[in-house]
């Protein structure tokens, strides 16, 4: 438009005419210009308004994808999490198993921790594949270690008892009665065999062809009990 006005205005005597005639009046050039800016300014104004739909077409795009992203990243970190309590609570798992091992080396193998896992289970009652505690209170009346501890303080009382009060009579037969019963549910609920219980005499039986104790071993088996839940309440302060 530059160009067409100023060679009308100032190349008018050029040794050719233009096939379509311009006009000399500045108002009506001066009235075109505004009607071409307007033109523009309209174009302009569309240009800018779809320029920004389209941004904001691509903002939406990539905030949508950035959520996808996020959320990718949350289930990953989710599923990392969950390997992670897995993999503590296996090694958790096999660490007391171990420990059971060793406590049975401990006392020559002469009795055996039978159903380790279930063992596990009863005293960690809480524990899972998504959670794993290494200690539990020996007050938790939800643990079978706080079982355990009272069969084992019921049967020192009743060992105290009849070491200073034996006598023949019924309160003593009944004591050693129940010091035998306690000692047997002691061994029961801990799933412990004495490999050494099988005698001609002396055995005791519980409604099972196997016995689990021997009335001349009660000592001896006692003292076994002892150490296996020494070790077993030991296992709770190791990380």
């Amino acid at each position: 438009m530059l160009l067409a006005y100023f060679f009308n205005f100032y190349y008018a005597d050029f040794p050719f005419t233009l096939p379509i005639p311009l006009s000399r009046d500045n108002a009506e050039w001066g009235n075109f210009g505004s009607f071409i800016s307007g033109v523009f300014g309209f174009v302009s104004a569309m240009a800018t308004v779809f320029t920004l739909l389209y941004i904001a077409k691509q903002h939406k795009e990539i905030m949508t994808l950035q959520e996808k992203v996020t959320a990718d990243q949350k289930y990953l970190a989710a599923k990392q999490l969950e390997v992670i309590a897995f993999e503590k609570h296996e090694k958790h798992l096999a660490a007391f198993i171990s420990n059971c091992i060793e406590i049975e080396g401990i006392v020559l193998n002469q009795l055996e921790m039978k159903y380790k896992r279930t063992l596990y289970k009863d005293i960690f009652y809480d524990n899972s594949y998504k959670n794993t505690d290494y200690t539990v209170s020996i007050f938790d009346k939800n643990s079978k270690l706080n079982l355990f501890i009272k069969f084992f303080e019921a049967i020192n009382k009743e060992i105290t008892y009849l070491n200073s009060n034996f006598e023949k009579n019924e309160l003593c037969n009944r004591k050693i009665n129940n010091l035998i019963h306690d000692i047997y549910c002691l061994s029961a609920y801990m799933y412990i065999e004495f490999n050494d219980a099988v005698q001609d005499n002396g055995s005791i039986y519980y409604g099972t062809a196997f016995p689990s104790l021997n009335i001349f071993m009660v000592k001896k088996q006692l003292n076994q009990l002892h150490q296996v839940l020494e070790q077993l309440t030991f296992f709770l302060f190791k990380k």
